[in-house]
C-alpha cells in the first residue's frame, strides 16, 4: 500500500517526492488509517516537522526507503490514536452509560422525568415497553459518550504526540548542530 501511494505521487519516476508532494501522501495515507477509526491528520506544519525529520540526507526530497520510515513513525502514532478512539467506544463509554444509567434508573429527578414526558410524547403507546427500558437509555449513552468522549480522548492524544514529535524534532536539530560543529 506505501509503495504504491508512493510511485502514484513520483510521477517524474526519479525515486523522490518533495515536501509538497509528501503532504499529498500523508493525507492519503491517513484515508487509509481512517477506515479504522475517525483520525485527524496531522497539520501541515506537523507533516513538515515529519517530512524534515525523515529527509534524512537534508536533501528536501525524500526517497522511498525515507518515505517508508515516515509511514512507519505516522502508522505508529496513528495506532496509537485508533487504540485511545477503541477503548472510548469500547471500553470507557460503556462502561460510564452502563453506570449512569443504572443511577439514573434508581435515582430519579426532575430532569429524567422532564425528558422520560417529552419522549413519551412522541413515542407511540405500543413502543412504549420496550423503548423505555435501562438499556435503551444505556444506548443512547453510549452514543453520546462515544461521540464526546471518543473526540476528547482523540485531541489529547494529538496534543501528547505532536509534544513528543516536536521534542524528538528539537533533539534531532540539537544532535545535528552539534555534528556540524565537530566538522
Amino acid at each position: 500500500m506505501v509503495n504504491s501511494i508512493f510511485d502514484d505521487a513520483d510521477t517524474n519516476d526519479d525515486g523522490l517526492v518533495d515536501i509538497s508532494e509528501s503532504y499529498i501522501l500523508i493525507l492519503r495515507l491517513y484515508i487509509k488509517v481512517n477506515q479504522k477509526a475517525p483520525i485527524k491528520p496531522p497539520s501541515r506544519e506537523t507533516a513538515d516537522m515529519l517530512f524534515n525529520t525523515a529527509d534524512t540526507d537534508v536533501s528536501g526530497m525524500i526517497n522511498k526507503q525515507e518515505f517508508l520510515q515516515l509511514s512507519l513513525d505516522l502508522f505508529a502514532s496513528a495506532g496509537i490514536r485508533v487504540l485511545a478512539y477503541k477503548l472510548v467506544s469500547f471500553l470507557l463509554a460503556p462502561l460510564l452509560a452502563t453506570y449512569l444509567s443504572g443511577w439514573l434508573v434508581t435515582h430519579p429527578n426532575n430532569l429524567t422525568e422532564s425528558a422520560v414526558a417529552a419522549a413519551r410524547a412522541v413515542v407511540p403507546d405500543s413502543l412504549e415497553p420496550s423503548v423505555f427500558t435501562q438499556g435503551t437509555l444505556t444506548t443512547i449513552l453510549i452514543v453520546v459518550f462515544v461521540s464526546t468522549l471518543g473526540h476528547v480522548f482523540m485531541d489529547l492524544v494529538d496534543t501528547l504526540l505532536l509534544r513528543v514529535g516536536k521534542a524528538e524534532n528539537e533533539e534531532a536539530a540539537k544532535e545535528a548542530k552539534r555534528k556540524d560543529s565537530l566538522l
